[in-house]
């Protein structure tokens, strides 16, 4: 006969999808507890939010700054430097660029300690579900 760990009722479960699986009293959310559940009594609330980062290609960066010297210090006629700039600016637009936007997540607990999580992109709106479920169920709990 097999030994039925708790929260392993099947009338326990509220929730499943691919960010984790939500029960009555505790979460499991594998990006965030690998080792322990997150108990709604210990947590104070989760916030989900993005962080948009700016990358710089160095070598379009160095082609730009090299066209614009050059513009400067040769010998050219006003219009050969104003095409000169203008294909600098090209390399610069090409140098500077968004990078993909990065999703955290962050548990704050009772006691103070935060954990900041990263969260693929494609369980953006899974976690996004998940940490709305357990702020409803820990502000129930309070």
């Amino acid at each position: 006969m097999e030994k039925k760990l708790p929260g392993q009722e099947p009338g326990k479960i509220m929730h499943i999808n691919a960010a984790g699986v939500l029960f009555k009293d505790r979460a499991i959310l594998p990006v965030v507890s690998r080792k322990k559940p997150i108990y709604f009594e210990e947590v104070r609330n989760v916030k989900i939010w993005r962080r948009r980062g700016i990358t710089i290609n160095l070598m379009s960066f160095l082609a730009a700054l090299a066209l614009c010297l050059n513009a400067a210090m040769g010998r050219y006629t006003g219009l050969e430097r104003v095409f000169i700039l203008l294909y600098s600016v090209v390399f610069l637009g090409l140098a500077i660029f968004y990078k993909s936007v990065k999703y955290k997540m962050t548990l704050v607990y009772r006691d103070g300690n935060r954990i900041d999580v990263d969260v693929d992109r494609f369980l953006k709106d899974d976690a996004k579900y998940m940490a709305v479920r357990i702020n409803k169920a820990v502000s129930s709990n309070r």
